[in-house]
């Protein structure tokens, strides 16, 4: 659903601009590398990006689609879709019509050349599918988390991998379809495919996050209607509401994701998980978002109770017992969410949301105060969530709206935080993007935005706030170094801007959605080095892409604090 354009007031505009302080602030950034694909076809959804922690310009990219896009035949016109591996091994793609999967991609950004792009068979026919997170393990195998349609088609999604029985993994389903979360491993040079799991329930389930523990064990988590999810966790057995978040963790050491502890997570009304981090080795954090009046809140949490119709929340549980160790409600007296979590080195937790909060903290020198509209809200909480120690609102005037949807920290504590604006030429552009012909842009669009902060010794400058020039969304982040910024999300046909694509050309203007990724990169000053940051390549979860709140039509006011990208 796409919000309406309304008057801007161009006054507010210009106070914010005169307000922000930039005697530290980079270059302007400018498009390194960029891609996008299959953008003519409404079936292809992003789901995650990140550096390579150990090789140089190698970017992994991961997402959901078909395989017959513009009812194109694998593989007939391979620009489409670069796909260089199909799986399951053997997979008669000739009776597979309208193939639905998952795709994940690994290619170095400066050759432009792909090491290989696998994909996943899961199903044929309309098979709604979405990957919402991707995580390696120490080994290198990549796993992707999501959600997936089990049953459509009168056939299993895919030839399931569980020979151990995993408690809520499922091969054959008679049940009405409905949406399950899904679990992938594959190997780390995408050849084989080593797992594959529909996990949940009797009702809807969908997986948002994934965080790989030093064992190698897995912790997931998300959303359920289910009541009879297998848990065995004491403090929380039941489903409390229509709708609660849930946590789940590997029995350590196993690669079958036999899920031996399980937990619901909410109150009487609806509650969701969106991403989670671990911090350190024994700090795993989940944040997500509630209407419910009555969560179980710790004695040291920030905030006890709630204090408006929609709060962000955090949850903090043991990453081997899940006993619970924190809980708190974050937020104002509007609606806010939590999209995605980061941690750096000193333990300190991050997160990105919306908000439309006229009272949403401010902390910090620097930071922004709300303006009465929708912005994207970013706040930094000490390592014992106990104080806020730094949170900026982002929007322009109460008439347009600005979300927050992704956020990257690196080793040097600064932070960058992307999202979705409805007015590109009203948004408060600094240091804005140098490809970027603002003259050339339609008016009243959906457009990506990314804000990036320098950390100067604890002290948050603004680097830079751009669009970046095309009608889509930035929803997932990965800030390596100083001066690399790796963004994905969903772009429009008509491209962000069609001269820097380095790999395959856009559709015409209008027609749909597609994945893209991008690196832009800016010079920045000498700043002192702090102890913070740790590329969220370990600590974030991709969040975004898999649109992970789309069933929340529980909460009205998700209307407004979530931007759903048009479909055509």
């Amino acid at each position: 659903m796409a919000l309406q354009t309304t008057p801007r007031l161009i006054s507010v505009f210009l106070i914010l601009i005169l307000s922000v302080q930039q005697a530290e602030a980079g270059s302007p950034p400018s498009i390194d590398w960029s891609i996008a694909f299959n953008t003519d076809s409404t079936a292809h959804k992003f789901g995650a990006v990140r550096f390579s922690e150990t090789e140089a310009d190698i970017v992994y990219i991961a997402g959901a689609g078909d395989l017959n896009a513009s009812g194109k035949d694998y593989p007939d016109d391979p620009s489409l879709f670069p796909v260089t591996r199909v799986l399951p091994e053997g997979v008669d793609l000739a009776n597979a019509l309208n193939t639905i999967g998952v795709w994940v991609g690994k290619l170095n950004y400066r050759t432009n050349q792909f090491e290989f792009f696998t994909f996943i068979v899961l199903g044929s026919g309309a098979v709604p599918t979405a990957v919402a997170d991707l995580a390696f393990d120490s080994s290198g195998d990549i796993i992707l988390v999501g959600s997936t349609t089990f049953g459509v088609g009168g056939r299993p999604p895919f030839p399931s991998t569980n020979s151990g029985g995993v408690a809520g993994c499922r091969t054959t389903d008679s049940r009405t379809p409905s949406d399950d979360g899904l679990i992938i491993r594959l190997s780390a040079d995408g050849q084989d495919l080593k797992f594959a799991c529909a996990y949940g329930g009797s009702g809807e389930d969908h997986i948002t996050t994934v965080s790989v523990l030093p064992s190698d064990a897995i912790a997931i988590g998300g959303y359920t209607k289910s009541a009879d999810l297998f848990t065995n966790v004491g403090y929380d057995t039941n489903l409390n509401g229509e709708q609660d978040g849930f946590i789940a963790v590997q029995l350590a050491g196993r690669h079958n994701y036999a899920m031996y502890r399980v937990a619901y997570v909410g109150g009487s009304g609806g509650d969701v998980i969106l991403d989670s981090i671990l911090v350190g080795a024994n700090k795993l954090i989940f944040g997500g978002l509630t209407d419910s009046q009555d969560l179980f809140t710790t004695p040291d949490a920030i905030e006890s109770a709630p204090l408006g119709m929609l709060d962000q929340f955090l949850i903090q549980v043991d990453p081997e017992t899940i006993e619970h160790l924190y809980l708190s409600y974050l937020g104002a007296t509007g609606s806010e969410d939590i999209q995605q979590l980061a941690s750096d080195a000193s333990g300190n937790v991050y997160l990105v949301g919306t908000s439309n909060s006229s009272d949403y903290p401010v902390v910090g020198q620097n930071a922004l105060s709300p303006h009465g509209g929708i912005g994207a809200v970013v706040t930094k909480l000490d390592p014992d969530l106990s104080r806020i120690l730094f949170s900026s609102f982002h929007g322009f005037s109460p008439a347009d709206f600005v979300s927050g949807e992704s956020i990257a920290v690196n080793d040097h504590g600064d932070l960058a935080i992307g999202g979705q604006t409805d007015d590109p030429l009203l948004y408060p552009a600094v240091n804005p993007l140098t490809d970027l012909d603002e003259s050339t842009l339609p008016f009243a669009r959906e457009y990506a935005h990314v804000i990036k902060w320098l950390n100067n010794n604890g002290r948050y400058e603004l680097d830079y706030a751009t669009t970046l020039g095309g009608d889509g969304s930035a929803q997932d982040l990965d800030l390596i170094d100083r001066e690399n910024l790796l963004i994905g999300g969903i772009v429009d046909a008509h491209s962000l801007i069609d001269p820097t694509y380095h790999y395959a050309p856009i559709g015409e203007f209008g027609n749909s959605f597609g994945p893209f990724a991008m690196v832009i990169s800016n010079e920045v000053p000498d700043l002192p080095v702090v102890s913070g940051g740790g590329s969220n390549n370990d600590n974030n979860s991709g969040g975004g892409g898999g649109g992970a709140l789309s069933v929340l039509g529980l909460l009205c006011v998700l209307a407004i604090m979530r931007v759903r990208l048009r479909r055509r």
